[in-house]
This record gives C-alpha cells, structure tokens and sequence, in this order.
C-alpha cells in the first residue's frame, strides 16, 4: 500500500477514537512500528501496539470468547480497525490501579550470537564416516 493510504488508515482509527465510546475510551496509548514508522514509502500494513485498561464489560466479553475459541480481542480490535485492512494490531494491557491487575509486556528473545545454517547442521550429521571403523 502507498504511504498516503497507511496514514489515512492511521488518521481514521485515531477519529474512531475520538468519536465513540467504549472499548475506545480503555484505550491508554498508541504506538507505532514497523515499516511505516521507519519511513517505508510502501508499507505491506501499519503495525500498531495498543496499551489499554480492562473493566468488567471488557473482561467479560473476552472470557465468552475464549470460551467458544474466539479471539479475545475482538471487540476492541473492531472498535480500533472499523471496517479497514492493513491494521495490524497487537494488545498490551496496562495496569489498572484500582483493580491491582499486572500489566503484560511483549516477551522479547534474547539474540543470538552465533547462527548456524540448518542445511549445514544435517549435512554434518548425514554424512557417512569414511574409512574402517575402530574395534
């Protein structure tokens, strides 16, 4: 998508967010990552982390989902996305003081130094040994 349609994405999910009530109004802060924050002319989507509280109604919905093997976030993510595609949105909880519930982080992997070509490992392991065995 050209870069003038990532923003207007952007730009109607913040009008949403002005305009109606709940579950927008639990919404804390938004961030934005991804190819589109780095500047991309054409991004594939918009990547968008949502911080938000939950309340009853919220907590609620998404137990009855999860019950029925719904997706838990989907109400908000209707509220957030209206009827538009290359939102792609990820959820973090933030804590809510009055109900003492722990905030949830994205759990970050640690990097690894060294990186080995999995083609090269079974070569390593497939080859046949050569020579006469040892009695």
């Amino acid at each position: 998508m050209k870069r003038g349609r990532a923003t207007s994405l952007l730009n109607d999910m913040l009008d949403r967010m002005e305009k109606e009530g709940w579950p927008l109004d639990l919404v804390d802060e938004i961030l934005v990552f991804g190819s589109y924050a780095r500047g991309a002319l054409n991004p594939t989507d918009v990547d968008v982390v949502v911080e938000h509280r939950t309340d009853d109604r919220l907590t609620s919905e998404s137990v009855h989902a999860l019950s029925y093997g719904r997706d838990p976030s989907a109400s908000m993510k209707r509220a957030l996305k209206g009827n538009s595609r290359g939102l792609q949105i990820h959820f973090r909880e933030t804590q809510d003081p009055r109900s003492g519930r722990i905030r949830t982080d994205p759990v970050v992997a640690p990097r690894r130094t060294h990186h080995r070509r999995p083609h090269q490992a079974r070569r390593q392991h497939a080859r046949p040994r050569s020579g006469p065995r040892p009695t």
